[in-house]
């Protein structure tokens, strides 16, 4: 991610019509603000799409369903909605082969779907926070929504001077060189895209982030253990935690009601 990449981005969203501009710059922008921070990663694992990816492997080509009023239709339609309710409510999303970047996008062959496709890719060339074996866990797959997330720091005395420090990562404070700590976020698929959806925000109940302020694991979380040169978890928490843990239950709420009605929208 650069900002050459994300000048070229914004240059081909303003080729689009106006409602398809609009959209395209708001990612970009999304994108800009992202370039060289390390509060999460990859980004392209955390903007999963569950929604595409069920429109990609749902739609009225792979299911069959027709709005023709025929009597072949009475027979087909059935079967068809038997398979979106099987999509929202059975099968995994992610799945066991997907890849994030690809299978949560739509599957469409427009100037603006690719050029959208141009724009969530530019987050493959985001690199680990660290080099360590913490940071090579499995992102594809049933975990492609799966993802790191900074939750505070480390004491680190290896790097004793402020320069060392600043070098290497860390951040200096109080003479003392600190390091970031992540938490991975253990987003396996489960049984259908509202299951799915409502398990990636109950990993921010307020249960769990208490857990991982005590940094502890959790089945949901499993904390970045401080190295041997480090003294324990030092500065503070991330404060985005906490404002996710406020609106999970809430965000759970809406999301049903939303998936409900897309059920029944599809059924149309």
């Amino acid at each position: 991610m650069n900002i050459e990449n994300v000048n070229m981005l914004r240059s081909k969203c303003q080729k689009l019509n106006s409602q398809q501009q609009w959209e395209c710059i708001k990612r970009v922008r999304t994108l800009e603000s992202r370039i060289g921070k390390k509060d999460i990663y990859p980004y392209i694992n955390y903007d999963w799409d569950y929604t595409a990816y069920i429109d990609n492997n749902y739609n009225s080509d792979v299911t069959g369903a027709t709005p023709e009023g025929s009597f072949k239709a009475l027979f087909k339609n059935p079967i068809a909605m038997g398979k979106i309710v099987k999509g929202f409510l059975i099968d995994e999303n992610p799945g066991g082969k997907s890849r994030s970047g690809v299978d949560d996008m739509l599957d469409c062959d427009t100037e603006a779907c690719n050029v959208l496709r141009e724009i969530r890719m530019a987050y493959k060339s985001q690199v680990p926070p660290k080099n360590t074996d913490f940071f090579k866990k499995k992102l594809d797959g049933e975990y492609s929504s799966s993802f790191y997330f900074k939750i505070g720091t480390c004491k680190d005395k290896k790097n004793s001077t402020e320069s060392d420090c600043v070098k290497n990562g860390g951040e200096w404070h109080t003479n003392q060189c600190y390091q970031p700590r992540y938490a991975f976020v253990k987003n396996k698929a489960t049984m259908g895209n509202i299951p799915s959806v409502m398990a990636d925000l109950a990993n921010f109940t307020p249960e769990n982030i208490l857990n991982i302020i005590d940094q502890k694991d959790t089945d949901d979380f499993v904390v970045e253990p401080c190295d041997e040169h480090f003294s324990g978890g030092g500065g503070g928490t991330n404060i985005g935690l906490f404002i996710l843990s406020i609106f999970s239950y809430f965000a759970i709420f809406v999301l049903v009601l939303f998936v409900i009605v897309a059920v029944m929208s599809s059924a149309n």
